[in-house]
């Protein structure tokens, strides 16, 4: 039986959104705003994305899955549409990553009634809502979004998407996989006590503080770092190495950090990269940007992809105190050969399952209408 708590929540989600959602109707700017966004009369792209939102779900943490979805689809070549309403175009003008996708002006708006009008030249119709008004059947592709924090059976998973700030990945050819990389194994993200998560810790996954304090435990000999990269980078060739940020236990904060200009760069140059939880889910954008970049992740959630991960194949995975110390010695003492094979699985894994191409082509093999879920 459900507790109180969960109807709680339920209800207090639903207040928070209906506040965000008609608050614009209260504010002369947001009316500004919606006038200003001119609504195109016709489709003017060869792949039609529209985007018809009813919930801010896609809008919440400063916009970030808004715009890995907008991302992802102008990184496919889709023209993409919005679906003009008055509280939606006050929440993307009110989200840091949102707005700046508006304003590179690559995002069309369009009124509800050309929608209608116009559903067969759509290839694909993005909502966050099943009564919405929009006829299945009319479209070439609907797709209903759903968030979720665990993986939600009979749905097609969205992958995440790097942040939204490292967003430009660079391609890595064979040839650059093949060499072999100067730094060991690392850990990367910032630390602050929002980490310790109860809600991760429900998930039965080490939070990123847990993992952190852990690691400083038990390897004390291992390389610290308050900034790496730069001129303060005198590490040279470290491949048996762990670096770690310094931690300060007390303050449950951690110090170390990495250029964000060089951020990508010295992914590049990192056999393995122990990928941590955010603060609401398992998931971060951590692991997709390492794995981008032909790093191994050490992680303790394999399952939530899909495919899952395998340990030994494409990463390295731990269940626990014990088994992190033990995964991350597996890391120091792998050779380069081993490394070299695990790197190729890795990148095979991202480009068949994590590019947002392969997602496309994923729900084109499905029916008309797809049911898609993605981590928030």
């Amino acid at each position: 039986m459900k507790g109180w708590k969960f109807y709680y929540k339920r209800l207090w989600h639903w207040l928070e959104n209906s506040f965000r959602k008609y608050r614009a109707y209260l504010k002369p700017r947001s009316y500004r705003l919606y006038h200003s966004m001119i609504a195109q009369a016709e489709f003017d792209s060869s792949v039609v994305s529209v985007i018809d939102l009813s919930t801010t779900e896609m809008l919440t943490d400063s916009g970030r899955y808004f715009h890995g979805l907008v991302k992802g689809l102008l990184d496919c070549e889709h023209g993409v549409y919005v679906v003009r309403k008055l509280w939606v175009v006050s929440e993307l003008q009110k989200k840091k990553y949102s707005k700046d996708l508006i304003e590179t002006g690559k995002v069309n708006f369009i009124d509800k009634q050309m929608l209608l009008k116009n559903s067969k030249q759509v290839d694909y119709l993005w909502c966050d809502m099943t009564n919405d008004g929009n006829v299945a059947d009319t479209f070439k592709k609907r797709l209903n979004l759903r968030i979720s924090a665990r993986p939600l059976e009979r749905a097609v998973w969205m992958p995440y998407q790097a942040h939204p700030e490292v967003s430009n990945l660079p391609v890595h050819d064979d040839a650059s996989l093949g060499k072999a990389r100067r730094l060991g194994v690392f850990f990367i993200g910032n630390v602050v006590p929002a980490y310790e998560s109860d809600f991760v810790k429900s998930h039965d996954v080490m939070t990123r503080i847990h993992v952190l304090a852990t690691l400083v435990d038990r390897f004390p000999d291992a390389s610290r770092y308050r900034v790496f990269g730069g001129s303060s980078d005198q590490h040279g060739e470290s491949r048996d190495k762990l670096f770690l940020p310094y931690y300060d236990a007390k303050k449950r904060v951690s110090e170390g950090k990495i250029p964000s200009d060089q951020y990508i760069g010295i992914l590049g140059e990192i056999d393995f990269v122990i990928c941590t939880p955010g603060t609401y889910m398992p998931f971060a954008h951590n692991v997709i940007e390492a794995m981008s970049q032909g790093c191994i992740p050490i992680l303790q959630y394999g399952e939530y992809f899909n495919p899952k991960l395998c340990d030994g194949i494409n990463c390295l995975s731990f269940s626990d105190e014990e088994f992190l110390e033990l995964a991350v010695t597996r890391a120091i003492e792998m050779d380069d050969s081993q490394r070299r094979i695990m790197r190729y699985e890795v990148v095979k894994y991202y480009n068949e399952h994590l590019k947002f191409n392969s997602f496309i082509r994923k729900i084109d093999e499905v029916e008309n209408t797809v049911n898609v879920f993605y981590y928030g």
